[in-house]
C-alpha cells in the first residue's frame, strides 16, 4: 500500500518521497486504505458502539433493498447482457450488499460481493442470514483482489471507482479476474453533472475533502483513458440519467435520446460504461 494522500493534492511515492505530478504514469497511485477505513468505520469504537453500528447498518441495508429498483442499471445492462443467464458476477465495493441482493432477486446471476470494510460486510452478512439470500459477501481490497484469474463473467463497479486516486490500479485487478470476453460494468456519478461540479468547486476552493481522503468524482473521459491503458474494449461509455425518477414514465427512453446529442450528453448525472476483456 502506498503512502496516504495528506490532503488530496500532495502525492507520494511508495518510498515516502514526494512525487511530482508528471511522474503519475510511472508510479500509479494506490488507495489510502487506512484513511478509507477510518472514514467508513469510525475510530476507536467500543464493542458496544460497534454493535449499535451493526444494527444501524442492517436497518440501512433493509431500507436500501426495499427502495432500490435498479431500473436504470438494468435497462442499460439488459441491452448487452442476458439477465437470465447464471453468470458469476462480482459486486466490487459492495458495501452491505444491497445491490447484490437486488440483483440476486431480479436476475439469474450468481452474486459475490467484496468490500474493504469488515463492518459493512459483517452487517451485510447478518442481513443476508436473516433474509435467506445466497450472495457471498467477502472482505477484500479491489486493488489486490484475492480471486483466481479468469473467474468472473461480469464485474460491477457501482459508485466505487471515485474512491481510487488512480483508476488504472483497480481496473488492472478487475481485468485479471474477468474471463476472456467477460464484461466490466461501471455505474458512477458524473463530475460534469452540475450539482456534483458545483460541490467539487466548493470543495477545491475551501480545500476540503469530498468524503474520504481518496474520493473525487470522475468523468467519462478520465475513465476512457484508463480503460484503454488497461486493454479493455469499450462497448458503451455514456453519461445517462438526465431526468429525475418522478418526471417521466418513459424517462429511460428519453435518457437514451439525450445520450446521443453532442454537448448535451456531457451533463447526465451518471456514467454508464460496459467494456469487455
Amino acid at each position: 500500500m502506498g503512502q496516504p494522500l495528506s490532503n488530496a493534492t500532495r502525492v507520494f511515492r511508495k518510498d515516502g518521497k514526494e512525487r511530482h505530478t508528471n511522474d503519475r504514469r510511472r508510479d500509479p497511485l494506490t488507495q489510502d486504505k487506512l484513511g478509507e477505513l477510518k472514514y467508513q468505520e469510525g475510530e476507536n469504537l467500543s464493542p458496544e458502539d460497534v454493535e449499535k453500528r451493526m444494527v444501524l447498518l442492517e436497518s440501512v441495508t433493509a431500507e436500501a433493498v426495499n427502495r432500490l429498483e435498479l431500473d436504470g442499471l438494468l435497462h442499460y445492462l439488459s441491452k448487452y447482457v442476458d439477465l437470465s443467464k447464471d453468470y458469476r458476477c462480482l459486486d466490487s465495493g459492495c458495501s452491505m450488499g444491497a445491490i447484490s441482493y437486488v440483483l440476486e432477486g431480479k436476475t439469474s446471476f450468481r452474486m459475490v460481493g467484496v468490500d474493504i470494510s469488515r463492518q459493512l460486510v459483517v452487517a451485510g452478512n447478518r442481513y443476508k442470514k436473516a433474509h435467506g439470500f445466497k450472495t457471498e459477501l467477502l472482505v477484500g481490497d479491489l486493488e489486490n483482489l484475492c480471486f483466481k484469474d479468469d473467474s468472473f463473467d461480469i464485474v460491477l463497479v457501482h459508485d466505487t471507482l471515485h474512491h481510487f486516486p488512480d483508476l488504472d490500479v483497480p481496473l488492472k485487478a478487475i481485468y485479471r479476474i474477468l474471463k476472456k470476453g467477460g464484461k466490466l460494468v461501471v455505474d458512477d456519478g458524473n463530475m460534469l453533472y452540475w450539482p456534483i461540479l458545483l460541490k467539487a468547486f466548493k470543495r477545491k476552493f475551501k480545500k476540503e475533502l469530498w468524503g474520504s481522503v481518496n474520493e473525487w468524482p470522475i468523468t467519462k473521459f478520465r475513465l476512457l483513458k484508463s480503460l484503454k491503458r488497461t486493454e479493455f474494449r469499450v462497448t458503451r461509455l455514456d453519461n445517462v440519467r438526465y431526468l429525475p425518477l418522478r418526471f417521466a414514465g418513459n424517462r429511460l427512453d428519453v435518457d437514451d435520446f439525450f445520450s446521443k446529442i453532442p454537448v448535451v450528453n456531457l451533463f447526465g448525472s451518471r456514467i454508464f460504461c460496459l467494456a469487455q476483456k
